[in-house]
């Protein structure tokens, strides 16, 4: 479905048969200049992504658990700079290495750099990952009550 953030409303929507791929209803990058494409785990394609930046549109998508890129730069939720975990490889920053609830990262995986927030969920024992290319100036992880991590402007 895409959906309009200024009306709140569809604007369209397809159905197919449960065989078909959702990545085959993903929008054409060259359609998403200023707009954002949220999805789910299922959906992380770099080279989609590359090209929607270089249309000038954005993504927030939910990570896969095989993703392990490098970091590049490491924020707690409150913006501190963590610079120890410059250099690591996302797996391997563990709750033993770091005790922050969400972390800030910006990392790198082969050329392309972009962000990820992670945030870790005591309940369940586990963690969560957003992948975004959306500004962290403008942008910020905020924790919100005791489920949602997410990202304010």
């Amino acid at each position: 479905m895409t959906m309009s953030l200024k009306s709140f409303s569809p604007v369209a929507m397809s159905i197919s048969a449960d065989t078909a791929s959702e990545r085959d209803f993903l929008p054409a990058p060259k359609t998403m200049n200023n707009k954002l494409l949220l999805a789910d785990a299922g959906y992380p394609d770099f080279h989609f992504f590359r090209e929607l930046e270089q249309y000038g549109g954005f993504y927030l998508v939910r990570g896969a658990k095989p993703l392990n890129p490098i970091v590049i730069e490491a924020r707690n939720a409150q913006g501190r700079l963590l610079p120890k975990l410059e250099g690591k490889k996302l797996k391997d920053i563990t709750r033993g290495t770091n005790r922050s609830q969400v972390l800030d990262l910006k990392v790198r995986r082969g050329k392309q750099e972009f962000r990820i927030v992670r945030r870790w969920f005591a309940e369940e024992k586990r963690f969560c990952i957003w992948i975004t290319n959306l500004p962290s100036d403008t942008y910020t992880a905020v924790v919100d009550g005791r489920w949602s991590c997410f990202l304010r402007s």
